[in-house]
């Protein structure tokens, strides 16, 4: 996992003072990094304002660091949340069980300081003993902390799940 420098930083703090407030961020690692957020807004017609504040490599464990400028700061009325995805290579449930607790402390953090803000967990796409634990692992936090839960693995490319994610920003 690489941590974004104080460049990263520093441009999404500059370009927040632009975003208006209510609008939808989207907080995760690789895949949503790579979701060509303006395209896709155009696509749907989707009238929500949004914001892509993901960083290619961002651990779960590093999150945190990041709530302030590439959450917090945009006031947004709701959150997809999808990290994790580099948490784990083996099936190993210690490991699992540390993500899904720092991303429990993680939704606190966000649901404690933006109250009105939702919050949507998005499963990770990847294959394996480990995913399936972390996603059954997310799908339970998200009933337990009154989150919305995407399970995006049943949509077969990337397309498809694109589009099941944006479905929920209508």
């Amino acid at each position: 996992a690489v941590m974004p420098d104080t460049e990263t930083c520093a441009a999404f703090h500059a370009q927040n003072q632009w975003v208006r407030a209510g609008g939808v961020v989207l907080f995760g690692a690789d895949f949503f990094a790579a979701l060509p957020v303006a395209e896709l807004n155009s696509y749907f017609q989707v009238e929500s304002a949004v914001y892509n504040r993901s960083v290619p490599g961002l651990s779960v464990f590093e999150a945190e660091q990041l709530l302030d400028v590439c959450v917090l700061e945009l006031h947004p009325s709701k959150v997809f949340v999808n990290l994790g995805e580099r948490d784990f290579t083996a099936a190993s449930l210690e490991t699992v069980e540390a993500a899904a607790a720092q991303l429990e402390w993680l939704l606190y953090q966000i649901h404690s300081r933006a109250p009105a803000c939702e919050l949507i967990l998005t499963s990770v796409l990847q294959d394996g003993a480990a995913a399936e634990l972390y996603n059954g692992a997310l799908r339970d936090l998200a009933r337990s902390c009154g989150c919305r839960f995407l399970d995006l693995t049943p949509a077969a490319g990337r397309a498809d799940v694109a589009r099941k994610a944006y479905s929920l920003l209508k």
